[in-house]
């Protein structure tokens, strides 16, 4: 986790098949796939990202997300997740 007074970026490993449920936040966030495969739906359009692909998830829109193997992402968030400090 790397906080600023504006922003914060967190490294996630997530599991194979893990499910992370629908849900939304008033922070915008860019995910970035650093390894492996993550499907990530937005506004309910789903994508799968690869490495080195990322997208942006603008303030108050619904999203998930699912593996099918172990996989890294880099989260960015502005402003700060205070639950993620």
């Amino acid at each position: 986790m790397t906080p600023t007074n504006r922003l914060n970026t967190a490294n996630v490993r997530i599991k194979k098949d893990d499910v992370l449920l629908q849900h939304i936040h008033f922070h915008r966030q860019i995910t970035h796939s650093v390894e492996d495969e993550l499907a990530l739906a937005k506004d309910g359009v789903a994508c799968f990202f690869k490495n080195g692909m990322s997208m942006v998830i603008p303030s108050n829109v619904k999203h998930n997300a699912g593996t099918i193997n172990f996989c890294k992402v880099t989260d960015t968030f502005c402003t700060v997740r205070k639950n993620y400090k």
